[in-house]
Protein backbone atom coordinates (compact mmCIF):
# COMPACT_ATOMS: atom_id res chain seq x y z
CA UNK A 1 0.00 0.00 0.00
CA UNK A 2 1.24 3.47 -1.01
CA UNK A 3 1.65 5.84 2.01
CA UNK A 4 0.01 9.18 2.12
CA UNK A 5 1.34 11.57 0.13
CA UNK A 6 1.55 15.22 1.44
CA UNK A 7 2.89 18.68 0.32
CA UNK A 8 5.48 18.65 2.84
CA UNK A 9 6.87 15.30 2.06
CA UNK A 10 6.37 16.06 -1.79
CA UNK A 11 9.01 19.07 -1.31
CA UNK A 12 11.46 16.76 0.43
CA UNK A 13 11.06 14.11 -3.03
CA UNK A 14 12.17 17.00 -4.76
CA UNK A 15 14.69 18.55 -3.26
CA UNK A 16 16.46 15.57 -2.52
CA UNK A 17 15.59 13.86 -5.83
CA UNK A 18 14.94 16.11 -8.08
CA UNK A 19 12.25 16.79 -10.71
CA UNK A 20 12.70 13.29 -12.75
CA UNK A 21 10.26 10.73 -11.48
CA UNK A 22 12.93 7.52 -12.28
CA UNK A 23 14.82 8.97 -9.43
CA UNK A 24 12.39 9.13 -7.06
CA UNK A 25 12.06 5.99 -4.35
CA UNK A 26 10.34 3.47 -5.86
CA UNK A 27 7.60 2.89 -2.67
CA UNK A 28 6.86 6.77 -3.44
CA UNK A 29 6.91 6.90 -6.94
CA UNK A 30 3.85 6.58 -8.19
CA UNK A 31 1.55 8.51 -4.67
CA UNK A 32 4.35 11.43 -5.56
CA UNK A 33 3.26 11.42 -9.52
CA UNK A 34 -0.49 11.21 -8.55
CA UNK A 35 -0.12 14.31 -5.99
CA UNK A 36 2.02 16.43 -8.30
CA UNK A 37 -0.62 16.09 -10.87
CA UNK A 38 -3.19 17.34 -8.57
CA UNK A 39 -2.82 20.91 -7.75
CA UNK A 40 -1.48 23.93 -9.09
CA UNK A 41 0.71 24.57 -6.21
CA UNK A 42 2.49 21.03 -6.63
CA UNK A 43 3.21 21.15 -10.11
CA UNK A 44 4.41 24.50 -10.03
CA UNK A 45 7.18 22.95 -7.48
CA UNK A 46 7.78 19.87 -9.68
CA UNK A 47 8.27 22.48 -12.80
CA UNK A 48 10.85 23.95 -10.59
CA UNK A 49 12.53 21.03 -10.02
CA UNK A 50 12.40 20.28 -13.60
CA UNK A 51 14.25 23.73 -14.33
CA UNK A 52 16.63 23.24 -11.69
CA UNK A 53 17.66 19.93 -13.36
CA UNK A 54 18.17 20.69 -17.17
CA UNK A 55 20.47 23.92 -15.74
CA UNK A 56 22.46 21.29 -13.69
CA UNK A 57 22.52 19.18 -17.51
CA UNK A 58 23.70 21.73 -19.20
CA UNK A 59 26.55 23.08 -17.04
CA UNK A 60 29.64 22.31 -17.52
CA UNK A 61 33.30 23.08 -16.25
CA UNK A 62 35.14 25.58 -18.00
CA UNK A 63 38.40 23.99 -19.76
CA UNK A 64 41.46 25.54 -18.37
CA UNK A 65 43.46 27.93 -20.32
CA UNK A 66 46.65 27.38 -21.92
CA UNK A 67 48.39 29.14 -19.48
CA UNK A 68 47.40 28.07 -16.59
CA UNK A 69 48.06 24.15 -18.11
CA UNK A 70 51.88 25.68 -18.69
CA UNK A 71 52.46 26.83 -15.24
CA UNK A 72 50.93 23.44 -13.68
CA UNK A 73 53.25 21.74 -15.50
CA UNK A 74 56.29 23.96 -15.22
CA UNK A 75 55.56 24.71 -11.52
CA UNK A 76 55.95 20.38 -11.10
CA UNK A 77 59.08 18.42 -10.22
CA UNK A 78 61.02 17.41 -13.11
CA UNK A 79 62.33 13.99 -11.49
CA UNK A 80 60.88 11.77 -8.26
CA UNK A 81 64.60 11.53 -6.02
CA UNK A 82 64.56 11.82 -2.66
CA UNK A 83 67.45 13.18 -0.91
CA UNK A 84 69.00 12.13 2.37
CA UNK A 85 68.08 13.54 5.54
CA UNK A 86 71.66 12.38 6.95
CA UNK A 87 75.01 11.80 6.01
CA UNK A 88 74.53 7.95 7.73
CA UNK A 89 73.53 5.42 4.73
CA UNK A 90 70.13 4.22 4.43
CA UNK A 91 69.25 1.00 6.15
CA UNK A 92 70.33 -1.49 3.37
CA UNK A 93 69.87 -5.51 3.84
CA UNK A 94 73.48 -6.73 3.72
CA UNK A 95 74.70 -10.06 4.37
CA UNK A 96 76.46 -8.77 7.57
CA UNK A 97 72.57 -7.36 8.86
CA UNK A 98 71.25 -10.25 8.32
CA UNK A 99 73.69 -12.80 10.20
CA UNK A 100 73.54 -10.46 13.35
CA UNK A 101 69.73 -11.07 12.87
CA UNK A 102 70.65 -14.72 12.56
CA UNK A 103 72.28 -15.01 15.94
CA UNK A 104 70.18 -12.98 17.58
CA UNK A 105 66.84 -15.56 16.71
CA UNK A 106 69.00 -18.45 17.41
CA UNK A 107 69.81 -17.44 20.86
CA UNK A 108 66.60 -16.19 21.38
CA UNK A 109 65.27 -19.70 20.45
CA UNK A 110 68.04 -22.15 22.51
CA UNK A 111 67.08 -19.88 25.36
CA UNK A 112 63.73 -20.84 25.08
CA UNK A 113 64.34 -24.52 24.45
CA UNK A 114 66.43 -24.70 27.71
CA UNK A 115 63.58 -22.84 29.65
CA UNK A 116 61.32 -25.44 28.54
CA UNK A 117 63.54 -28.18 29.07
CA UNK A 118 64.54 -27.22 32.66
CA UNK A 119 60.53 -26.71 33.32
CA UNK A 120 59.72 -29.92 32.08
CA UNK A 121 62.42 -31.40 34.23
CA UNK A 122 61.66 -29.96 37.41
CA UNK A 123 57.89 -30.79 36.88
CA UNK A 124 58.69 -34.40 37.05
CA UNK A 125 60.85 -34.44 40.28
CA UNK A 126 59.67 -34.19 43.72
CA UNK A 127 60.83 -30.62 44.25
CA UNK A 128 57.14 -29.11 44.42
CA UNK A 129 56.15 -32.32 47.17
CA UNK A 130 56.89 -31.52 50.59
CA UNK A 131 59.12 -34.18 52.59
CA UNK A 132 57.28 -36.16 55.35
CA UNK A 133 59.40 -34.52 57.55
CA UNK A 134 57.91 -31.03 56.71
CA UNK A 135 54.41 -31.89 57.41
CA UNK A 136 52.39 -29.03 59.24
CA UNK A 137 49.74 -29.19 61.48
CA UNK A 138 46.17 -28.66 60.04
CA UNK A 139 44.13 -26.71 61.58
CA UNK A 140 40.26 -26.42 60.73
CA UNK A 141 38.25 -23.94 61.61
CA UNK A 142 34.18 -23.80 61.81
CA UNK A 143 31.58 -20.67 63.05
CA UNK A 144 32.62 -20.42 66.41
CA UNK A 145 35.51 -23.05 67.19
CA UNK A 146 38.77 -24.36 66.19
CA UNK A 147 39.83 -28.02 65.77
CA UNK A 148 43.72 -28.42 65.71
CA UNK A 149 44.47 -32.39 65.79
CA UNK A 150 41.27 -33.14 67.07
CA UNK A 151 41.33 -31.01 70.02
CA UNK A 152 38.51 -28.08 70.08
CA UNK A 153 39.79 -24.48 70.99
CA UNK A 154 36.43 -22.30 72.39
CA UNK A 155 36.88 -18.64 70.77
CA UNK A 156 34.55 -17.27 72.58
CA UNK A 157 31.26 -16.60 70.77
CA UNK A 158 28.91 -18.60 72.69
CA UNK A 159 28.52 -22.23 72.81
Amino acid sequence: MAAMMDQARFAQILEAYGGEPDRWPAAERSAAEAFGASSAEARALWAQARRLDSLLDAWSPAAASAGLTARIAASAPSSRTVEPKSDRPALAWTKARATRLWWAGAALAASWALGMLAGAHLARTDLFQPAASDAQPVAMASSDKLAVFESTLDLGKGS
